[in-house]
């Protein structure tokens, strides 16, 4: 029998027309309601009650979104009237809405893709309601579960991870999808990397393309399922979403194929990012490009360097013949590039273009330019190709590009070592997958295949690059890029490794420019009454987490600490004076909680300083002499990073200076981490 469905209708009320529920017994999280509307704005629609009389405009669901949407300055909430049987039946929708979360699970493998994917945006987790701590736990978790975890045999004693030691695991699977790939992508594309410059201005089109206005169109969807490499969207620039090599896979392969110092010869540099890569990580580079126009567009990014930097070196020429005759002194000590994919993308209309011959001839140029690069490889060394395989014309089969690559380098002396797929994010094809499968059964391609080859001895070659440095993890801002990691004495024992003493992280600009009263007595006993002291989501009224270095200082002045967090006395803090003071029992005195006085100031998922959302919701924000977050929290400040730091900090931002960096002590970004941490435990719980 199918369920009934109630009568209900749709409206944009005022605010003004509904009131929360006064038995709701949920407790909502406000402050991460608060970050939610703010990040993406207030979607779906709360639930009321419509029948006449005293219940009438009562919020069955939704409760609080919509305290959160009014302490915000909502004056609309989109709502669906109800009319319930009876008063027993509108509490057994309100129970049975809030059981209803409370019994609901994860797929965990689906959600830490979700989140990886979110965490790779500009605004990263900001707003999902969940932390990188969320996802690093959640990869965990997974990761035991698949029979692996802290103490397994890849680390027996509970040391540092393969990623944090090789920058990502060095298994045959490169999963670009992971949060830390994306997050290093951006630090790199954020240097300004802009391969795609000098490439698509020069695409040419021929009789088909004309004669057939929507060819160039189905030409780059073919291209993307192909996907040379991933296609990342370049922001703020004249060809904004053309293809840039991926500089994590970049940066893997030198790391790990390449010593410090040693020469990349790459016989198809196209762009400039695996150029400016190998610079800034210590590497010489000469990249060889048949069209002039890219290499003078390359040779622009060299601005992108340091001064310690040496600049790669980009050349014009045939490779079948540029490569011989190149300066290479005693030699390559790799071979890298990423070859063109025959004709999926033509380039220009000279004859010796390899994107202009059909695939036999291409085949032949193709396996001459490998067997030149082979030769100028020094003995003992490694070769790195990315490619992806190509499908006949008209779609057909694949005409096993991968394995003419593996061919071409065999029969040059190199013999293939190590076959790697790298996964791609797969958003922009999942768009595109159930239209191709269902007209062809072709599968989306989210892939592509990263060729190692040995040219001699791998072992003497893996004696050459010398042991992988930068062992640290990708999204560590504490490692500079191109800046050498750390030495270490003993190789077999990384866990003895120093952690960083300092930790650099990102300074909002808008956020510090948000304007609050400040924190004067006479605002706080007349105004405000200290509302910051207060939780309205938590169940004995305060949330203050005390640190366990502060636990006992606290516990013999009288307080009691459960869990990391102070308890309340009659719902409020017991160092609180009575009113109408309100004010703090510890202040200036040297026991007052580090939490207490961090307050304002959270780092979020992106591990930026930004003022802590549920500061907006208090009578402060935009109120009395409405200073700027800099000035009326510079206590905070001065806590965080230290007078010197907070100074510097407060010159920059009154200056009108955008979005800065600066350094706090490890002590005290673990501090801010680990008290957060404290306040979402005890949400959850």
């Amino acid at each position: 029998m199918s369920p009934r469905i109630l009568s209900q209708r749709y409206a944009v009320e005022s605010v003004e027309n509904l009131r929360e529920h006064p038995r709701n017994a949920r407790r909502g999280d406000e402050e991460f309601l608060a970050e939610s509307l703010e990040a993406n704005g207030f979607f779906g629609s709360v639930l009321a009650d419509d029948r006449p009389g005293p219940t009438h405009g009562h919020v069955l669901v939704g409760n609080h979104r919509f305290r959160t949407l009014r302490r915000q300055g909502g004056v609309e909430v989109p709502v669906i009237w109800v009319t319930p049987d009876d008063d027993d039946h509108a509490r057994r929708i309100m129970l049975a809405d809030n059981a209803s979360s409370d019994r609901a699970s994860y797929e965990r493998t689906l959600l830490a893709e979700l989140l990886a994917e979110a965490k790779a945006t500009p605004s990263g987790l900001a707003g999902t309601g969940h932390t990188e701590a969320t996802l690093e736990g959640l990869l965990a978790e997974i990761r035991t579960s698949n029979g692996g975890g802290a103490n397994d045999e890849e680390n027996p004693k509970g040391g540092p991870t393969l990623a944090e030691r090789f920058g990502v695991p060095p298994f045959s699977i490169l999963d670009a999808r992971q949060g830390y790939w994306q997050q290093r992508k951006r630090e790199w594309l954020d240097l300004g990397l802009r391969s795609e410059i000098g490439r698509a201005e020069m695409l040419t089109y021929d009789k088909r393309q004309i004669a057939e206005i929507d060819f160039y169109k189905r030409k780059r969807a073919r291209e993307r399922a192909a996907n040379p490499l991933e296609r990342s969207k370049v922001k703020d620039g004249p060809l904004a979403g053309t293809s840039v090599f991926d500089p994590v896979l970049c940066e893997m392969v030198y790391r790990w194929f390449c010593p410090r110092g040693g020469l990349v010869l790459d016989p198809f540099a196209g762009g400039s990012v695996r150029g400016i890569v190998a610079a800034k990580l210590g590497r010489r580079y000469l990249g060889i490009d048949l069209r002039a126009e890219q290499v003078a567009a390359n040779r622009e990014q060299v601005s992108l360097l340091g001064e310690g930097d040496e600049p790669p070196v980009w050349i014009a020429g045939d490779s079948r013949t540029a490569v011989t005759a190149a300066d290479l002194g005693d030699g390559a000590d790799l071979v890298f590039s990423c070859p063109p994919y025959a004709d999926l993308e033509r380039y220009s209309d000279d004859p010796a273009d390899l994107s202009t011959m059909d695939y036999a001839d291409f085949r032949a140029a193709y396996a001459e330019i490998v067997a030149a690069a082979v030769a100028r490889l020094r003995p003992n060394r490694f070769a790195v190709f990315v490619v992806g395989d190509v499908r006949e014309p008209g779609g057909g089969a694949y005409r096993n590009f991968v394995g003419h690559t593996v061919e071409a380098f065999e029969k040059a002396g190199a013999r293939l070592y190590n076959d790697a797929v790298m996964v791609l994010m797969i958003a922009s094809v999942s768009t595109r997958a159930a239209r191709l499968f269902n007209g062809s059964r072709k599968l989306g391609r989210v892939h592509q295949n990263v060729l190692i080859f040995c040219k001699g001895d791998p072992k003497k070659a893996t004696e050459a690059c010398g042991a992988v440095e930068g062992g640290l993890h990708l999204g560590d801002e504490t490692l500079a890029l191109g800046e050498e990691a750390p030495a270490s004495d003993d190789e077999e024992e990384p866990e003895d490794e120093e952690p960083p003493s300092r930790r650099r992280v990102k300074v909002s600009a808008a956020m510090m420019r948000l304007r609050f009263a400040g924190c004067s007595v006479e605002y706080i006993r007349d105004v405000c009454g200290a509302r910051c002291c207060e939780s309205s989501s938590a169940p004995g009224g305060t949330m203050i987490s005390i640190h366990r270095s502060e636990q006992a200082a606290i516990e013999a002045r009288g307080g009691k600490v459960v869990a990391g967090l102070l308890q309340s006395v009659g719902k409020r803090c017991p160092f609180k004076t009575p009113a109408p003071a309100n004010l703090c029992g510890l202040h200036a005195t040297p026991d007052k909680p580090f939490g207490c006085i961090a307050s304002p100031f959270t780092l979020n998922a992106s591990g930026t300083l930004i003022v802590r959302n549920r500061y907006k919701l208090l009578k402060c924000y935009d109120d009395g002499p409405k200073l700027p977050a800099y000035e009326a929290f510079r206590a905070s400040l001065d806590l965080i990073f230290g007078a010197e730091q907070a100074a510097r900090l407060v010159a920059h931002f009154a200056g009108g200076g955008g979005d800065t960096h600066a350094e706090m002590t490890a002590e005290t970004f673990d501090r801010l981490v680990e008290n957060d941490e404290t306040k979402r435990a005890a949400k959850a719980s």
